[in-house]
């Protein structure tokens, strides 16, 4: 009999073995009580199920599926063409057919488009959407098997290959080939994945039109039993592997639950369930979750009789829907989402004896986007030309639009995905493909998150290892790939760094990998402390930056806030001392005294150049050494001192935090010192060209719970929130992405956290500032803005006063 021992850990295979069967999961209500399912067919990492948000030249697509078979000639009218009429009969009015049941739409009543068409009158926002040059139409497409079977023409068509398997889509190969995880394909509306989103080997998600994520409830009965699935996962639970895997499972579904739930609030009302789907995947695009390829479907287009009624309701659910996406997508994302409408196939000319149409074969498609080179796309067939069975004779197979769509829009490879080459169409604007950069990074500046954490060497975030970073210690910690920062394209990342369980006094470097460390600090620390502080970080090889601490142990904790991109305006520099009170570096050698005032030369040091453009740079800034409590305050030479702080000290107390400044009169920035003496130092980690997206302000404070202004006039409590208004206050115009603040915690009665996040979204497992009691604790943070332009701040524990002053905004 075998002894009963504990359990060894998994050797290679089986911890391999445990990987493959977590990867093989399902996104909620498959096994739970409703929610999202995901294809079980993909392989995915960490456990994280929503993929890198979108890189610098990533694009959206979004596409419609018409079921049923859409009537391309009462979509599109050839309202000049007297055949349509004959073989149709004329309606007299859209909603109220004739005595002959005549289904043709008057000329009249059509929206004119050119060349003796119209559009049908409910398709009222394509209409305008192609006056403004931003709508494709595809005339006479479909697939030249001219299969009218629903089922096997519409998988043809998904396939979209000459296999005849048809066991994959060729939006799921084309996922395969990006290596793409979770919600970088999407069904919205429903749990099941349509056969063009399958692939072998990606991840695909299904997500409910009605919501109810299973872990996503804030009720505490459910809340408890949630944290209970969540730190399943962290170890392994003794069980073996299986139920390794399924602890994994459980712990992702949870999480993922958490971060997606915030697009079904509000609901979406209503009887225009197309609407509502594509309202939702707005709300996921504007996420940022990884989303690349998005379907939705709008059944009952199968209209054998009484089309005339059934058709138009159908096209204005179609028309609103459309609508709701665009309206409702960021205007940061707008420019980089394209939708598709496509349907199995056409129906016949000739209208049938219970005033609807049979199946045909070629339709129209449309294609709308910012970029979308607007106008006819192909030709529109005869109708006085059919083929032998009274069809439509196709002019555009539908696997050349798709192939546009993946070559000039997705930068694919059309032959890889499809295996064969298709005459391409103009879709597109000059300029506008995914390999160009003209057009759309223009409008790429600092892309925000919602906090993530994706380093905590308590627990094994991050580098698998549990462990405390010792002196003279350096690690390096990836940042591209994890947290949402994209794989590709960031040049620099802002992250909320904490030290905790420290014992000595000590410092944290932070730099590029692969450059060599720099004289400089991130954050400064004495025993027991924990001490956050924000760092903007230039990537370095790899992918990775590289974290030093000179003296003791001590735990880090990352959280990233958001990335710039690498053709960004912002230039992150290697950190560089500008600034040493202690050594005379940029001023006397001297501690500043009570009410005293530095003039730091900012513009032509640390690697910052002499230019007259320069609007902002990015300080680390140290006080160290006080003998009483103090604060700093840093604004642009020239302007009047604002009642604003950016660190806060006590006697002894050696404070960082980070700091955003506009530039001044003659490249200086100003740092006031409040009460007693104290030494000051600043590193220099990057600056900001006017243009680059930074808006930096003049400091304003726009919370202070001590004084009501931003939130009531009393302490925030234990597990308290503050929702507070950025937008449209402090300078902060509203359609702002996010905001700079400086956020100060004061008076705390208790040691906890505060954290902050875009107002609308789930809380994150992240922290902005972490406090102490008797302690004023200041931390620079960059919010991304939620709801209405608005940001919430939670406290863990006790009682606080809670300030923010803004500093600057990005489009």
């Amino acid at each position: 009999m075998a002894s009963m021992t504990a359990p060894a850990r998994l050797g290679e295979s089986a911890q391999k073995h445990r990987m493959e069967v977590s990867r093989r999961r399902f996104l909620q209500g498959a096994v739970m009580m409703g929610g999202a399912a995901a294809l079980d067919t993909g392989l995915f990492r960490n456990s994280a199920w929503a993929g890198p948000p979108l890189g610098v030249r990533d694009r959206i697509f979004v596409l419609i599926e018409l079921s049923g078979g859409n009537d391309g000639l009462n979509t599109l009218v050839p309202a000049s063409d007297a055949t349509y009429y004959t073989k149709r009969g004329t309606a007299q009015d859209v909603k109220t057919p004739g005595a002959n049941n005549g289904i043709g739409i008057p000329a009249g009543l059509t929206l004119p488009v050119g060349e003796g068409f119209g559009l049908h009158p409910n398709l009222s926002y394509l209409k305008s959407r192609f006056d403004g040059g931003d709508l494709a139409i595809v005339r006479g497409v479909g697939h030249p098997s001219k299969d009218h079977s629903h089922f096997s023409c519409m998988a043809r068509i998904m396939a979209g290959d000459n296999s005849g398997t048809n066991t994959t889509g060729l939006f799921g190969r084309w996922l395969d080939g990006l290596g793409a995880d979770g919600l970088m394909g999407v069904n919205v509306g429903d749990t099941s994945v349509p056969l063009i989103l399958h692939g072998t080997q990606a991840a695909v998600t299904g997500l409910p039109g009605w919501g109810g994520l299973f872990g996503a409830s804030t009720q505490q009965y459910e809340t408890l039993a949630f944290d209970s699935l969540l730190n399943l996962g962290n170890d392994e639970v003794g069980k073996g592997a299986w139920s390794n895997a399924l602890a994994d499972t459980m712990q992702a579904a949870v999480g993922e639950a958490r971060r997606i739930n915030p697009i079904y609030s509000p609901n979406v009302s209503g009887n225009n369930y197309l609407a509502r789907n594509l309202t939702y995947a707005a709300r996921l695009i504007n996420l940022d979750l990884g989303a690349r390829v998005i379907t939705v479907r709008q059944g009952g287009y199968d209209t054998h009789s009484t089309e005339l009624d059934d058709h138009a309701s159908l096209m204005k659910d179609l028309d609103d829907g459309i609508k709701a996406l665009f309206q409702n997508v960021s205007p940061s994302f707008r420019s980089r989402v394209v939708l598709m409408t496509y349907s199995e196939f056409g129906r016949r000319v000739e209208r049938s004896d219970s005033a609807g149409t049979d199946h045909g074969t070629a339709s129209v498609m449309f294609v709308v986007g910012d970029h979308v080179h607007g106008g006819y796309a192909s030709d529109a067939p005869s109708l006085a030309a059919l083929d032998s069975r009274g069809d439509l004779n196709i002019t555009t197979d539908v696997r050349s639009v798709f192939a546009t769509v993946l070559d000039d829009w997705l930068n694919a490879d059309h032959r890889q995905v499809l295996g064969a080459t298709y005459p391409k169409l103009q879709l597109f604007d000059p300029n506008s493909g995914a390999g160009n950069s003209d057009p759309l990074l223009a409008t790429v500046a600092f892309q925000p998150l919602q906090p993530a954490r994706i380093l905590d060497t308590r627990s094994g975030i991050g580098l698998g290892r549990v462990f405390r970073l010792g002196a003279g210690q350096s690690i390096d910690v990836p940042v591209t790939g994890v947290g949402n920062v994209p794989l590709t394209g960031a040049g620099s990342v802002s992250m909320n760094v904490t030290v905790t369980g420290c014992d000595a006094p000590s410092y944290l470097t932070i730099w590029p990998t692969g450059d060599a460390r720099p004289n400089a600090s991130n954050l400064n620390m004495v025993s027991g402390q924990t001490v956050p502080n924000l760092v903007i970080s230039k990537v370095g090889a790899g992918g990775k930056v590289s974290i030093f601490n000179a003296a003791g142990n001590t735990n880090v904790i990352i959280d990233v806030q958001g990335w710039f991109p690498v053709d960004n305006a912002f230039m992150s520099l290697v950190p560089a001392r500008v600034l040493d009170t202690r050594v005379g570096i940029g001023a006397p050698k001297a501690k500043v005294g009570p009410g005293g005032i530095i003039p730091l030369t900012v513009r032509n040091r640390g690697g910052v150049p002499d230019r007259s453009d320069i609007d902002a740079v990015v300080l680390n800034i140290t006080a160290t050494e006080p003998d009483t409590q103090s604060y700093i305050t840093v604004w642009p030479n020239g302007d009047a001192q604002p009642n604003a702080s950016n660190l806060n000290m006590g006697p002894a107390q050696t404070v960082p935090n980070l700091v955003i400044a506009k530039v001044g009169a003659g490249g200086i920035v100003n740092l006031f010192n409040a009460n007693g003496t104290t030494h000051l130092i600043a590193d220099v980690l990057g600056w900001f060209p006017t243009g680059s997206g930074l808006h930096s302000l003049v400091p304003s404070r726009i919370l202070d719970t001590r004084t009501g202004n931003g939130a009531p006039k009393a302490k925030v409590g234990s597990t308290g929130l503050v929702e507070l208004q950025v937008s449209g206050r402090g300078g902060v115009p509203m359609g702002a992405s996010s905001a700079v603040m400086n956020i100060t915690a004061t008076e705390p009665d208790a040691s906890s956290y505060i954290t902050v996040w875009p107002a609308g979204q789930g809380r994150p497992d992240a922290s902005s500032l972490n406090t102490a009691p008797g302690l004023t604790v200041p931390n620079l943070v960059i919010a991304k803005l939620g709801t209405d332009g608005k940001v919430d701040l939670f406290n863990a524990a006790g009682n606080v006063h809670l300030i923010a002053d803004v500093v600057g905004w990005f489009d």
